[in-house]
């Protein structure tokens, strides 16, 4: 089965590799998200109905077999498959609160309502061995970055710098973020999974943003 999922919102690597996709800051991305390196399956993604609300649903890669797992009611968004296909983290409700499924939508349960100046909790991703959920929150002024453990305990600040966009390496001892740097240009950032160090891995003339790392752990587009 192949778990990925598409949204609606918004060690040392040995080799980095940066790929801008917007010319300056603050551009839309695609609306894409990582795929967990999981067997071929399902695809995840938000689906938006004319009331506005959000469903997520899920659908083969072939396009046959769509159907909801979340209730419109719910405003689902931003859905993530965890590293062994079998659960999905995403963001529901007008809190913005986190939340964690089985695959066929049962077992919804509350994991964090997010934290920061502002609450709420936006763009989930799982650590490598499915075990904790790294999240960004808004805060006055910029972002910051949070780890919650699956189960919903143990929510810290990973990071108090202005991060946002997580994305966890299958290594497991790091993560990527964007970063505003005091040029206003935004940077990509890497992390280590205490939050203890973080070093700025581009200094272009152009924003990048929006990371994403290779299966093996060892490169970042």
């Amino acid at each position: 089965m192949i778990f990925g999922a598409v949204v609606r919102r918004w060690g040392t690597p040995a080799l980095l590799v940066v790929v801008v996709l917007v010319s300056g800051c603050g551009g839309e991305a695609a609306s894409t998200k990582r795929a967990a390196s999981v067997p071929p399956g399902l695809i995840a993604f938000a689906h938006q109905l004319p009331s506005s609300r959000d469903e997520i649903h899920v659908i083969k890669p072939d396009g046959s077999g769509e159907r909801a797992i979340t209730a419109a009611r719910a405003n689902g968004y931003e859905p993530v498959w965890s590293p062994d296909g079998k659960q999905i983290a995403y963001i529901a409700g007008e809190g913005e609160w986190l939340y964690v499924m089985n695959a066929d939508g049962s077992g919804r349960r509350l994991i964090s309502r997010g934290a920061g100046s502002l609450g709420g909790a936006a763009r989930p991703s799982w650590s490598p061995d499915g075990r904790r959920l790294a999240f960004e929150v808004d805060k006055l002024p910029g972002h910051a970055l949070y780890v919650v453990n699956a189960d919903g305990t143990g929510l810290r600040m990973l990071s108090s710098h202005d991060l946002w966009d997580p994305a966890w390496s299958s290594r497991g001892g790091e993560l990527a973020a964007t970063i505003a740097v005091k040029t206003r240009r935004n940077e990509i950032a890497e992390l280590d999974a205490t939050g203890s160090t973080l070093r700025v891995l581009t200094h272009g003339r152009e924003c990048a943003e929006w990371p994403t790392w290779s299966p093996d752990g060892t490169r970042i587009a």
